[in-house]
This record gives structure tokens, C-alpha cells and sequence, in this order.
């Protein structure tokens, strides 16, 4: 352990171990046995965000989505959102051919790199190895970064971005952080909330130790602003955006932004969240699951069904034992910023209320309807709040042990193949 690679080398075991357990039957589940790579299941937004894929690709689109399937080819038919990480799937089929492993491969690689960048984003925020390989590992060891880290969404290539973003910018690159964080938002617009990250991360180092900085800050958001606008409108140019309802095609960044924007607006639950949505401040709280997909097997005995087993089983969930410190590790964390003016400290509440008010406010002032895997975009600050809660002087290392060994049993139990064949 006093070696100085062993925590790059576990890192390294930690990388794998989690990459084969999002590659595990990444071309399965299928509803009715996998005949072939057509009988696999999309899993929950893979609905939409595949068939968008196959159409940008020229491959017909699922009849059970027939607004998608009369896009013209070449287009992408889920105008709500950004093209580019579809494009990433799209480009995947036109390798491997439409199949789960074609459209799925970016969300591997990507869950892949957000687990290297938020080793460097500790690292580049001051933290030793060991905290950051227990940051790290926390991530790793969470259900919403594991399931979305293989299933074609969009959510884990723009935290990808986001981390990688933020970890220029600490090193003091805040140029080419906006680059990377303008083109992170053409894979979903939520990128951008990287900028208020910084903007609270300025804003923390001022209050506590009277050096927060502007002029970094106001590089790193026009270069945010102009690689999103320069990515987007090439993305518009080369498979335009397409509005099924309307027949709209937008071949421009302004225009396909504005109807982002008011898509988003449209998206309301007055009187609160139904179905499956939910309000932010309830999810460290552990509410809002989300059932993604279940397959189960049946057993029955004179026409009635005497037995039922979970075969599988997609959640949208957070470890239970990630949530169990999170508010406790969330106000050390405050306590040690205030006090010591700690950069760890600061991004830690930074990356936390960046991500986390915006929605909060949309749900309280516009009814915006939200969803627990937009808890994505927040695990970062949770993973690391709660690694640095064991960092503090005293705790025994016991507890550290105890807590992991917790962790990896919260992600078995919600681990989403319940059979090993």
C-alpha cells in the first residue's frame, strides 16, 4: 500500500472489473429468447434514442415508434435533444451492423472514460491518488453510473464531458475546458451546467479565501458557447434535426436550440410528478426509482402461476449505501470548505448545487417534470463528498472497509442480470 504505483494499478483492476460488468450480455436481454440481434430489448429511452440512431444510420426505425420511422433518412428524428451522441450509435450501426453491441459500444467506452476523468478531476482538484481512486470506486460502484454506463442514453457521454471539462479547467486550461464542455452539450444540453460549476467554484474560492478568478471563467464560457454553436451547427449541416410532429427540419444551430429550449419548457407536471417522475430533493432520499425494463420467469402448476423469478431486472436507482452518506458527507464537506477554504472541499458543494438547484428551481417556478437518472450528473460530488468524508484525520480505516464492502453489495443487489445463465 506505501507503494507509490499501487493506487494506479488498482485503478486499473477497478477500470476493467467495471467494464466487464457493463459488458456482461451487453446484447441482451430479449423479450422472447435472442434468435437473432433484432429480438434484442431496448431498454427503456433506448426507444427513442436508437431508433433516432437507425435513422440518422439509413436502417428502418421500430414500428412501435412510427412517428421515427417516416423521418427521411439521414435525419434525427428526436429534435429535442442534440445529435451528437446519437451520431456516435448511428455510426456504431453503420460498423456492426444493428445490433445492441453497435449501439451500445459508445455508452461502454464513455462510462469507461468518466471513470479515468474523475480519478484526474480529484487529482487536478488537489486530492492524493488514494482519494481519488475512492472516489473513483464509488462511482464505479453505483447502479445509475453502471446501467447507463451500457445501455445507448445520452446521459453518460455528457457527464463524460463534463468531468473532463472541469479537470482542464482546474489545470488551468479554461480554453480548451470550454471546448470540451461546448461539445459535451451536443450530446445533451444538461453539459452545460458544467458552467455553473465553475461559476459556484469562482464564487467558493472568493468567499473563502478572496481569490476566486473572472477572467478564466469568462474564457472558458465563450469557448464554451462558440464550440457548442460551431459543433451544432456541423451536426445540423450533416444530419439535420427533424420534428416528426411537425415535419420541421432544422438546419441551423439557433433554430434547432430554440426548439430544444421550448420542448424542455413543454415538459411540465403541474401538481406534481407522475408516474415515473419525481422531484429533485426527494432523491437522496432514495425515491424515485425507476423501473427500466423486468424479464421475469414464471412457473405454474394446474393453470395458476405458483412461483415468479426476477431474471432481469434495469433500474433506475442509486446504491442505497451512496445515499446513506451523502447528506452527512455533503455538510463535512461544507464545514471543511468554509473553514479551510479547500479546493476539494469547494468543488465538492460547487458540482453538487450546480447540478442539482437548476432543476430544483425548474421544478418549483415552470412545474418542469425531472427524473432521478438526472442524478447523473451529480454523482460525481456525492462519490467524492463521500470518499473525502474517510479522508478526515481519525476515522479508522475499519470504516473505510465497511463502507466498501456495503457499496459492493448495494451494487449486487441492484445489479440488473439476477442469474448468471
Amino acid at each position: 500500500m506505501r507503494r507509490r504505483a499501487a493506487p494506479y494499478v488498482l485503478l486499473a483492476v477497478l477500470v476493467a472489473a467495471s467494464l466487464g460488468v457493463r459488458c456482461f450480455r451487453l446484447e441482451q436481454p430479449c423479450d422472447h429468447g435472442c434468435r437473432n440481434h433484432a429480438a434484442a430489448s431496448l431498454i427503456f429511452d433506448e426507444a427513442y434514442y436508437v431508433n433516432a440512431a437507425r435513422r440518422i444510420a439509413g436502417v428502418r426505425a421500430d414500428a412501435d415508434q412510427p412517428a421515427y420511422a417516416k423521418a427521411p433518412a439521414g435525419t434525427d428524428p428526436n429534435a429535442e435533444h442534440p445529435q451528437l451522441a446519437k451520431l456516435v450509435m448511428a455510426a456504431g450501426i453503420e460498423i456492426f451492423g444493428n445490433r445492441p453491441l453497435a449501439y451500445r459500444m459508445g455508452s461502454v467506452l464513455a462510462g469507461t472514460a468518466a471513470l479515468l476523468l474523475m480519478f484526474t478531476l480529484v487529482q487536478a482538484a488537489g486530492g492524493g491518488p488514494w482519494l481519488a481512486l475512492g472516489a473513483t470506486a464509488a462511482l464505479a460502484a453505483d447502479n445509475l453510473f453502471t446501467v447507463h454506463g451500457r445501455i445507448a442514453t445520452l446521459d453518460i457521454y455528457y457527464l463524460a464531458f463534463m468531468l473532463g471539462g472541469v479537470a482542464l479547467y482546474l489545470r488551468r486550461r479554461p480554453v480548451l475546458a470550454g471546448v470540451v464542455l461546448g461539445v459535451g452539450a451536443t450530446t445533451k444540453l444538461v453539459g452545460i451546467y458544467a458552467l455553473f460549476v465553475l461559476g459556484l467554484l469562482e464564487l467558493g474560492r472568493w468567499a473563502t479565501r478572496r481569490r476566486g478568478e473572472i477572467e478564466p471563467l469568462a474564457l472558458c464560457i465563450v469557448a464554451t458557447g462558440v464550440a457548442y454553436a460551431v459543433v451544432l451547427q456541423a451536426l445540423d449541416m450533416s444530419f439535420p434535426a427533424f420534428d416528426p410532429g411537425t415535419g420541421e427540419q432544422f438546419n441551423n444551430a439557433l433554430a434547432h436550440t430554440r426548439h430544444m429550449l421550448d420542448y424542455a419548457v413543454q415538459l411540465t407536471s403541474p401538481g406534481g410528478p407522475k408516474g415515473i417522475a419525481s422531484y429533485p430533493w426527494s432523491w437522496l432520499a432514495g425515491q424515485g426509482t425507476i423501473p427500466y425494463l423486468t424479464l421475469n420467469s414464471t412457473t405454474s402448476a394446474g393453470g395458476h402461476v405458483v412461483s415468479t423469478t426476477v431474471l432481469v431486472a434495469f433500474k433506475g436507482a442509486v446504491n442505497p449505501f451512496l445515499l446513506f452518506l451523502a447528506i452527512p458527507a455533503l455538510f463535512a464537506a461544507a464545514a471543511r470548505a468554509w473553514r479551510e477554504g479547500d479546493d476539494l472541499d469547494i468543488l465538492v458543494l460547487a458540482w453538487f448545487l450546480g447540478t442539482m438547484v437548476p432543476f430544483s428551481l425548474q421544478a418549483i417556478f415552470q412545474d418542469r417534470t425531472t427524473y432521478l437518472y438526472y442524478l447523473v450528473a451529480t454523482l460525481p460530488a456525492i462519490c467524492l463528498a463521500c470518499a473525502r468524508l474517510f479522508s478526515i484525520r481519525g476515522v479508522p480505516r475499519a470504516a473505510a472497509l465497511g463502507w466498501g464492502l456495503a457499496l459492493i453489495v448495494g451494487f449486487v443487489n441492484l445489479y440488473p442480470f439476477r442469474t448468471l445463465f
